[in-house]
């Protein structure tokens, strides 16, 4: 312990030298730090839309390991961007939970003119190893909008997670999360869902089509590629071997219609 505060006290006193020797234009304009050691805070980070509905927007960053370096709960921090001042904070429900693994805004799912919040926690046991769950949040109250959780062990759900824009535009944002260790098409296979913003129902299930893909490893909204007035998704699969050893691809889908519009290789 007496190692790690040395070596936590050196890197504070590198980090003020290199401040107080930069030029003002690289100075940042908030700094946003935790007290405990191993917290790893900063290890997701995402933009978070206009939380507190106040014209700036917001930012969300989190701490798998949480405060207890031991425990791997983890948590969540959501920072005004207009003072830099703390909004909230989320924590995992149990120890070894991973929560705040991956962080994003979420749009604004329940349709209240605030941005709302996702937060991975791939390492919940709700079901079975690394089932893994994603909880949404109001971005007006912090109150706990949606859980969704994995659906088998080893799953890793909400490795990552992203809002998915408007999928089926009905005027409330909507969601998407990954799975990466899911294996229902094939081991580690992968998957991806996509659920309402409006009602938290289910829209669209992704599958990797090989085992080993790890589809799902990313996911993302992708705007309206196809310019039919819903907006798109898109997952990735790194282990994808079709085009040379763990060449990799992108998968583009229709938010309307759940059908393949493109796959993005080298």
């Amino acid at each position: 312990m007496i190692f790690l505060k040395l070596n936590l006290l050196i890197s504070i006193i590198f980090l003020v030298v290199a401040v107080s020797t930069a030029s003002s234009q690289n100075l940042p304009v908030s700094t946003f730090t935790v007290d405990a050691v191993r917290e790893y805070l900063g290890f997701s980070v995402s933009g978070a839309g206009d939380v507190n509905n106040d014209g700036f927007d917001d930012l969300i960053v989190g701490a798998y390991s949480g405060e207890d370096c031991e425990s791997r709960t983890g948590r969540a921090y959501v920072y005004s961007g207009q003072s830099g001042v703390l909004l909230y904070t989320f924590t995992g429900e149990a120890a070894g939970d991973i929560f705040g693994l991956s962080v994003s805004g979420a749009g604004d799912v329940n349709n209240d003119g605030f941005d709302d919040l996702i937060v991975g926690a791939y390492g919940i046991n709700a079901d079975g190893s690394y089932v893994g769950r994603a909880y949404v949040f109001s971005g007006q109250s912090g109150d706990t909008v949606y859980v969704f959780t994995g659906e088998a062990a080893h799953d890793f759900f909400g490795g990552s997670i992203a809002s998915a824009g408007d999928v089926d535009n009905d005027g409330f944002d909507d969601l998407i999360v990954g799975a990466f260790g899911n294996d229902a098409g094939g081991l580690d296979a992968g998957r991806a869902y996509v659920y309402s913003g409006q009602s938290g129902t289910l829209l669209h299930t992704f599958t990797g089509e090989v085992a080993l893909y790890r589809f799902g490893v990313s996911v993302s909204g992708a705007g309206d590629v196809n310019n039919d007035g819903f907006d798109d998704l898109i997952v990735g699969g790194y282990l994808i071997t079709a085009a040379g050893f763990d060449a990799g691809w992108a998968y583009v889908y229709s938010g309307q219609s759940g059908t393949l519009l493109w796959r993005l290789q080298r």
